[in-house]
């Protein structure tokens, strides 16, 4: 994964009020640890939104984590720093869904006939 990637989202979490948690680790069942670049808390699954570049990282273990209340996604390196938007990460971000307190959702997130 790229620095800007990662940049892009610490940039939007801080302008949008959401956190997240980079690099993300986490320690499975059997032992081993699975790692990420990163975790969006609060949308996705239950335990947040795990994010990678490359799916083959996430598939063997897509199951397990499921069942541990994650989601995730395979996001693409951005090709330039203006590659991203603040309202396609909102749509993105709305898509997912807020999994935190319901009395602390952020009021930009998009209703659900708007994602269409």
């Amino acid at each position: 994964m790229s620095r800007l990637l990662l940049e892009n989202w610490r940039n939007i979490s801080k302008e949008l009020g959401f956190e997240i948690e980079a690099p993300f680790e986490l320690l499975m069942q059997d032992g081993s640890k699975f790692e990420a670049p990163f975790l969006v808390k609060g949308f996705g699954g239950p335990q947040g939104m795990i994010i990678v570049t490359d799916y083959g990282t996430i598939q063997p273990r897509r199951k397990e984590l499921i069942a541990l209340g994650y989601g995730y996604s395979t996001l693409s390196e951005p090709k330039n720093e203006a590659s991203y938007s603040v309202e396609g990460c909102i749509r993105m971000l709305s898509d997912w869904g807020w999994r935190g307190d319901p009395d602390s959702a952020p009021d930009w997130i998009l209703p659900k006939e708007d994602l269409d």
